[in-house]
């Protein structure tokens, strides 16, 4: 445990941490960071002079004691706090400012890559056709401290991308020049090289030389002292250098007017300085020097919209004031009083960069992105914020298939327990983003119900440096996980929480986390790219290249989509109609649905009702293992409902008292046979054999025996009728064919 003596103003303050949880930068101020810096997800104890205490902050836990000791959490919190200390008398007589540091090495470069991101997502919404851009901003003394903040935000990141000074600098050192010509009053006797222009001014120029006699040319006897000679070389004073330096001053006006207007914001007055001085040393090179003010802007010059580095520079300029009128209450999350919430930053611009793979593959117009940006009091508002939903979409049109899409920010699935409608079954759940897609030219409320609409989650995790995906059985790794559970550190809770998403909410087909890691890993349920869950590693940084599984992946997901017969679709057209009615019971004796009677399910499970006269006609039946039904159109023929054609089973029965066999059919399907066929092929007392109809559907019987579940059973056939038919009478003698399901709940107890 190290000891840290801080001097401040008026009082000492000590921190007592692990000697790596502290450290002291020197080039700080250069980063607008504070100089002391800790780290987030640590704890420091602390102690100040007696007489002093730290005002109320929620990282702050005061000892019980005394109200000068405790200790610093630092949580989630990374950025600049800033701590107020009071004396006994609760009047605030100091300050300390600490930089919490995030536990991402790259989380510097992280947050101004991706904040230039969101500000270039965010001018081209508001300059798609449309947009509310109808104003000009200038700030102003009575801008909130916030959103100054903001506005300088973007502007900074502007001014602060790698791009734009690599774009300053290729200026610099291959600049764009041009010929000019000069003139200069040059003796005679030093002109060498004599064209029109000078011999024109040898005869007529004043000032003139005497020559003496002997020496005149071409009749004249004088020549003048001084001619003008003019000469051409090269200059970098050209329209288009010229812009580059109004550009630079334009951008250092802005900040040095911010730096005015910063009043108690110590991060703003210090951001605000950095860069005036950023821009000052681009400013003071030898280059501009040699560069006059520009008079007009020559928009149109080939060279500002094509040549590198001037083409850079410009689009910087064209976004610039735009940049410095936008607004984003979300951003309060971000960077609210110096806090510079990286986490929070990483999930809004994941959902710009989910947007733009998505607008891709399913030709989203960028008009129905318009709803992201609008106009209200306080300029141009970002309309993105956590926990409120955002939703951009359209439909995807193919020549097989016209499929739509939703792309949600923050979509809430509420608990119910209608089954026919979006939510989940369980506990509320709010995945960060939301991708829900059906086919056909149905609503979604109408896909829901259907069972035809897929939802697809993701959720930004910036923190996580790995996700683990515990493949091994071994009981001590396992106790060793379970002993980590125990004091807070859950290793696989992210991937759980992706099971979650797929259980609770409904019609959901795959979660997935996505966080700055090295490691893509997706999970099948079955043998298709959906159902799953799994992780995909996204890095503000190298997000090009980190991208390319996370696109496969949606592309994939596009192609499933297309398939007309992929598992997951004719899966889902079975739950709907499994889950279409409410349930029923049904508890009797029934062979067990393995093996050979894999798909013996009860309510799948058809019967024939067939009626048999007497004994011998049943004797007839099992000896031969047919049973014949009429076809036509006469009373007593058959009808090839769905329930006869897929029929497993036949239940004979007669006259009361007369035994009834439940008996398996062959599975190879009903026959359509003569009657002269029947006659010649069955056997055993020919009395039973057809005769009236020329044509009969014949049902081969696998086993004339019941099977054991079915021995001794019997039904009362008259009171299903009745009850499902709502008629008897020459119905009993007519086949008909109904499930199990229903078949045993007439089951003669």
């Amino acid at each position: 445990m190290s000891e840290i003596n801080i001097q401040l103003n008026n009082c000492t303050l000590k921190l007592f941490c692990e000697p790596n949880f502290f450290k002291e930068v020197d080039d700080a101020e250069e980063n607008g960071e504070a100089r002391y810096q800790l780290f987030e997800g640590k704890e420091y104890e602390y102690y100040l002079e007696e007489g002093f205490h730290f005002d109320k902050n929620p990282i702050i836990k005061e000892s019980n004691i005394k109200n000068n000791e405790g200790r610093i959490i630092t949580g989630n919190f990374v950025g600049t706090l800033e701590l107020l200390i009071c004396d006994k008398d609760n009047l605030f007589c100091d300050t300390i400012s600490f930089e919490i540091q995030s536990s991402k090495t790259s989380y510097r470069s992280d947050y101004r890559k991706m904040l230039n991101d969101i500000t270039n997502y965010y001018t081209e919404l508001v300059m798609l056709a449309g947009s509310p851009v109808t104003q000009k901003f200038e700030p102003t003394d009575q801008d909130d401290q916030r959103t100054l903040y903001q506005k300088f935000a973007f502007v900074k990141s502007i001014i602060e991308s790698e791009e734009f000074e690599e774009a300053i600098n290729k200026i610099l050192y291959n600049p764009v020049k041009k010929w000019t010509e000069t003139i200069d009053n040059k003796s005679i006797c030093s002109v060498k090289r004599l064209g029109r222009n000078e011999l024109r001014q040898i005869t007529s120029s004043k000032n003139r030389i005497k020559l003496p006699n002997e020496k005149s040319i071409a009749g004249m006897n004088s020549i003048p002292k001084i001619i003008q000679i003019k000469s051409k070389e090269d200059t970098i004073d050209t329209p288009e250098n010229r812009f580059i330096k109004y550009v630079l001053q334009t951008f250092h006006s802005f900040c040095d007017y911010i730096h005015s207007l910063s009043n108690e914001n110590a991060r703003l007055e210090l951001e605000s300085r950095n860069c005036c001085n950023k821009l000052e040393e681009f400013l003071c090179h030898s280059f501009f020097k040699q560069v006059k003010q520009a008079q007009f802007v020559a928009l149109n010059s080939p060279i500002l919209q094509k040549k590198e580095g001037y083409r850079e520079v410009l689009q910087a300029w064209t976004i610039f004031d735009l940049a410095s009128k936008l607004t984003w209450k979300g951003g309060d999350n971000v960077y609210n009083a110096g806090n510079k919430n990286i986490a929070t930053l990483y999930e809004y611009w994941l959902f710009f960069k989910l947007l733009e793979l998505i607008s891709e593959l399913f030709s989203i117009n960028p008009k129905d992105k318009s709803n992201l940006v609008k106009k209200d009091d306080n300029g141009i508002n970002l309309n993105i914020k956590q926990g409120r939903q955002i939703m951009v979409g359209g439909v995807y049109k193919t020549p097989t298939r016209n499929i739509n899409v939703r792309f949600f920010y923050n979509r809430t699935f509420t608990h119910n327990t209608d089954i026919n409608t979006r939510g989940s079954w369980s506990l509320p759940m709010r995945p960060d983003y939301t991708l829900s897609i059906w086919p056909g030219d149905v609503s979604e409320e109408e896909a829901e119900k259907q069972n035809i609409i897929v939802h697809i989650h993701f959720d930004a995790k910036y923190r996580v440096n790995k996700i683990y995906f515990q493949e091994t059985e071994n009981e001590e790794e396992f106790a060793q996980e379970k002993e980590q559970e125990s004091i807070g550190n859950y290793k696989r809770v992210d991937i759980l929480k992706m099971h979650a998403y797929n259980d609770a909410i409904r019609r959901t087909g795959g979660s997935y986390v996505l966080y700055p890691g090295t490691e893509d890993k997706t999970l099948r349920g079955f043998h298709e790219i959906i159902p799953g869950l799994g992780a995909f590693s996204i890095n503000p940084n190298s997000y090009d290249q980190d991208s390319k599984e996370l696109k496969n992946f949606l592309k994939e997901i596009l192609q499933h989509f297309l398939n007309r017969v992929s598992q997951r679709e004719r899966k889902a057209f079975y739950d709907y109609e499994i889950h279409e009615t409410a349930p029923t019971m049904l508890c009797e004796p029934m062979p067990e649905p393995f093996g050979e009677d894999r798909n013996l399910i009860p309510s799948d499970t058809n019967v024939i009702i067939a009626y048999y006269k007497d004994e011998n006609q049943l004797n007839w039946i099992k000896y031969n293992k047919i049973y014949n039904a009429r076809t036509g159109t006469q009373n007593g023929s058959l009808r090839l409902t769905k329930e006869i054609t897929t029929a497993k089973y036949i239940l004979l029965h007669s006259k009361p008292n007369y035994p009834q066999l439940l008996l398996r059919l062959n599975d190879k399907g009903a026959r359509v046979i003569s009657k002269e066929n029947i006659i010649k092929n069955s056997s055993y007392n020919n009395l039973y054999t057809p005769k009236s109809s020329p044509y009969y559907i014949v049902f081969n019987i696998e086993k004339t025996e019941p099977e054991k579940e079915f021995i001794n059973r019997n039904w009362n056939i008259i009171k299903l009728i009745k009850e499902n038919y709502n008629q008897i009478g020459n119905q009993i003698a007519v086949p008909f064919g109904i499930s199990m399901e229903l078949l045993m709940k007439y089951v003669n107890k």
